[in-house]
Order: structure tokens, then sequence, then C-alpha cells
């Protein structure tokens, strides 16, 4: 401000203050922001995949060896012909039981990575055709792997459920510090002025997810012209 006398300006007085400090400060609150969204995001993703292993376990060693001495069971006793409709359900049963005890916990993530255990998923949907292009490193974070496989699976199961598509194409990739997937569908879509109303197809659990990783989310679709989905992830 300028310092006058008698109407004549005689100099001027300039305060300054050091601001580093409250910088400094500012920077670690983040720093610590971040920390503590990481390891609640870490927490919860380590108690539903705790929870997903309990009752693949549950299905693969109860009911699925059930079935199995079921099925040997009738074999030996029963007078029943091979052929009979019992023993069709009863092997429907048993690889129902294995694929759902797959998807819930599937080992291919944690022995070789997101890449493969995406293509292992992919493998066994038999409708849609999905064409995959994908190119990531096996050295992720764990945290990430498993967010995006459930990211990805939740994806595929709203388009079987939902899109009635002809064709998926699926884009996950690794650019500089950030992990990018696209799920594009050319189904029946939908208008997305409606989406909020839009119940039952798994959107908010993938927002949560996406959010709680740093991430962006976005979504096009109209109707008739299909769906894209667009997700980009940091990579920490």
């Amino acid at each position: 401000m300028p310092l006058t006398r008698a109407e004549e300006h005689i100099g001027a007085l300039l305060i300054m203050r050091d601001v580093t400090e409250r910088e400094e400060l500012l920077a670690e609150t983040t720093r610590l922001k971040l920390r503590q969204q990481k390891a609640v995001l870490e927490a919860i993703l380590t108690a539903q995949e705790e929870e997903r292993r309990r009752i693949a376990e549950a299905l693969h060693n109860g009911v699925g060896q059930l079935l199995y001495a079921i099925k040997l069971h009738l074999e030996h006793t029963a007078e029943l012909p091979r052929s009979s409709p019992s023993f069709g359900l009863l092997d429907e049963a048993i690889r129902t039981t294995r694929s759902i005890s797959f998807e819930l916990t599937p080992g291919v993530l944690e022995d070789f990575g997101l890449e493969t255990a995406v293509k292992e998923l992919v493998k066994r949907i038999p409708r849609p055709p999905i064409r995959l292009q994908s190119h990531i490193p096996r050295d992720l974070p764990r945290t990430l792997q498993i967010a995006v496989y459930r990211i990805v699976q939740e994806l595929l199961n709203n388009v079987m459920k939902h899109a009635q598509a002809g064709e998926v194409f699926i884009y996950l990739e690794k650019e500089d510090d950030h992990l990018h997937l696209s799920v594009e569908d050319d189904g029946v879509g939908f208008d997305n002025q409606r989406l909020s109303k839009i119940t039952g197809i798994g959107l908010s659990s993938i927002r949560s997810r996406v959010e709680l990783l740093n991430g962006q989310f976005s979504l096009e679709s109209r109707p008739g012209h299909g769906t894209i989905v667009n997700i980009q992830l940091p990579v920490a």
C-alpha cells in the first residue's frame, strides 16, 4: 500500500508472508487422505474377496461334492439308464456349481494376473461373441487388479442380462500411469436421461469402485445404438 505525506507519495508498505509451511501441510494432508482412501479400499476389497472365497469353498467342497456323491450313488444303486434325465440334471448342477465357484474366486487372477484372468473370463461366456484387446503388465497393484476384474465381470453380466448384443468389444491397456478400460456393445442401448431411473444393471457398484480408486467413469448410450463404458484408473 502507498505511503503518503502531504499528498506526496514518499514510499510504499509491502507485507509478505512465507506460506511454504502451509503449502507443505496441505500437501501432506492430501497425501494422508489418499493413503487413508487406499487403506479403506483395500479393507473393503479384502473383506469382499474373503467372503467370496468362503462361499466358493462352501459351494465347491460342500454342495459340489454332495452332488457328485449323489451322482455316484445313483450310478451304482439306482436302476436308471445312464441316459436318464436325472443324470443330465445332476451333471448340469455340478457344472453350474463349479462355474459359480470359479466366478467367485478366480484362482487364475492370483496365479497369472489380470490379463490372463480376463481372457479366461471371456472364454467362459459363449455368447455374445467378445473381442478382447489387452496389453497390461503383471505387476499391477493387487487391489487394482481385483477391482478391475470385478468391474469387467459386472459389465459383462450387464451385457448378457440387458443389452441383447450381437457383439462386445473390450479394450484394456496401460498407458503411462493410467489403466484404461472400455467395454462397448452393439445392443439395444438406453436413454442416458433415464439412467438414474434404471435399476438392476449394477452401475452403482461399478461407480463406487471407480471413485474409491480415484478414477474416472463415463457412459454413453442411445436406444438402438448400444452402450460404451469408459473407465480410467490411476496406477499407484
